[in-house]
């Protein structure tokens, strides 16, 4: 009776040790919550994966240490990370069950990425915010591109290995990139993997700023993906976005060509909201109140609305001073803070074709007023050229049969006759005019 009495408690107490080990085994496997949502518009039931980082692997892709879904306001479940000390790749992937936070349309793109650096992951004096948009996908796949990479502003030693060093300077180089061209002067001073974009998450004003800059750049994002995409998916043009990007320009690539960028970026805030119905990039206030209606937030957007002049870059230093546009408070070095330009609608350097045509329609009624009236905008045309440019004006507009407006063709005339031949602005201008030369100055 006494064997089988000590028997028993040992049977016991082995079996409260099991249960003890598995219950701290599921605490440690349960690690710190992740929080963060997937964003081009918010993406409900999505399947959210968090993989270690491993850069023997082609697509860096390590073991699978969390997974989860998001919910319906777009916020990620059961997603944790097991040990601080190491990076991670944030993976989401859409569904067949996959909508969009307020259209319920399916998303144009099939995946998002974002990196969770140790730096982040092992900061217990934060809660861990991580989201993936189109700006962080493009940053993470080309940062996996060119890590061993020593072409133009990568660092790597292409001798086919990665170190970790290789990684973080390709990832900062990459985000660099992303932010300096697909960016538009709204995210330059915003962490995009730890900022959300989802403006009725946010939850402060300083934060809902943020997160309307940050949105609004996503959406011009998609917006161009959609513009380009024509008769080809979406997923294929994002990809051929991401390879024109990887050396620091936009160019064109193998199902669209610089011309398309242009057009598109010309009219920006023209341009259709992806899966907004008749709403534009102009509305996008509007947008974001009946995306927040649809999870029951009552709020007004319209006071965080931008001017609408946004910019579309060609190139990741675009006054080519040794930084990056996402680094620069002068992008085009006119002497104008980004910030003031952006206010105010009044970037003479790189939108005169915009401010020009608004001067022209709302203060003298008119698309092509005398050209005098280039100095009231800060527009510098000299007495020697007013006469050979109303000749072109009045006798050579109608020659080009084009899309461009009067005053872009304008603008790209004047260009020609200043800029060198092979820049990137008189590249521009000579498809403006459909020409190969410069326009014989004498009209």
């Amino acid at each position: 009776m006494k064997i089988f009495l000590i028997a028993w408690i040992l049977f016991f107490l082995s079996g409260c040790t099991d249960e003890s080990t598995l219950i701290t085994s599921q605490e440690s496997i349960q690690g710190y919550p992740i929080n963060g949502s997937a964003v081009k518009a918010p993406w409900v039931k999505a399947d959210v994966l968090l993989y270690e980082l491993d850069l023997s692997k082609p697509d860096f892709l390590g073991d699978l240490v969390s997974k989860g879904t998001t919910d319906e306001q777009a916020k990620f479940i059961g997603i944790t990370v097991p040990d601080v000390t190491r990076h991670y790749l944030l993976h989401v992937k859409s569904t067949e069950e996959t909508y969009e936070l307020g259209s319920n349309a399916t998303p144009i793109i099939n995946e998002l990425y974002s990196f969770l650096p140790a730096s982040l992951a092992s900061d217990d004096t934060v809660e861990r915010h991580l989201f993936a948009t189109p700006l962080t996908t493009m940053a993470v796949k080309l940062a996996m591109q060119k890590a061993d990479s020593k072409e133009g502003l990568f660092k790597g030693d292409e001798d086919g290995n990665i170190t970790e060093s290789e990684w973080l300077d390709s990832f900062n180089i990459s985000t660099d990139i992303v932010k300096s061209l697909m960016g538009y002067s709204l995210v330059d001073d915003i962490d995009i993997y730890t900022q959300t974009p989802v403006v009725a998450h946010a939850s402060s004003e300083g934060n809902k700023s943020d997160a309307f800059h940050y949105r609004l750049a996503i959406e011009a994002t998609g917006a161009l993906i959609q513009h380009l995409s024509k008769d080809n998916d979406s997923n294929t043009i994002f990809n051929d976005v991401l390879s024109d990007m990887a050396d620091g320009n936009i160019e064109g690539a193998e199902h669209y060509n610089l011309e398309d960028v242009t057009r598109f970026s010309q009219a920006l805030m023209t341009q259709p909201i992806v899966n907004g119905g008749d709403q534009t990039l102009s509305d996008f206030a509007e947008y974001l109140r009946s995306e927040a209606a649809s999870i029951n937030i009552n709020d007004d957007f319209s006071h965080q609305q931008p001017a609408q002049t946004l910019t579309q870059y060609y190139m990741v230093d675009v006054d080519n001073d040794g930084f990056v546009n996402s680094r620069d408070d002068d992008d085009d070095n006119d002497g104008l803070n980004d910030i003031q330009e952006r206010l105010t609608a009044r970037d003479t350097t790189l939108q005169p074709l915009q401010i020009f045509e608004k001067y022209a329609q709302q203060e003298i009624g008119a698309r092509t007023p005398a050209l005098n009236d280039y100095s009231d905008i800060n527009i510098d045309v000299s007495d020697e050229v007013i006469d050979e440019l109303n000749a072109f004006v009045f006798n050579e507009l109608n020659k080009i049969d084009n899309d461009f407006s009067d005053i872009q063709k304008i603008e790209a005339y004047k260009t020609l006759q200043s800029a060198p031949p092979g820049t990137e602005q008189y590249q521009q201008a000579q498809q403006i005019l459909a020409v190969n030369d410069t326009p014989d100055s004498t009209l």
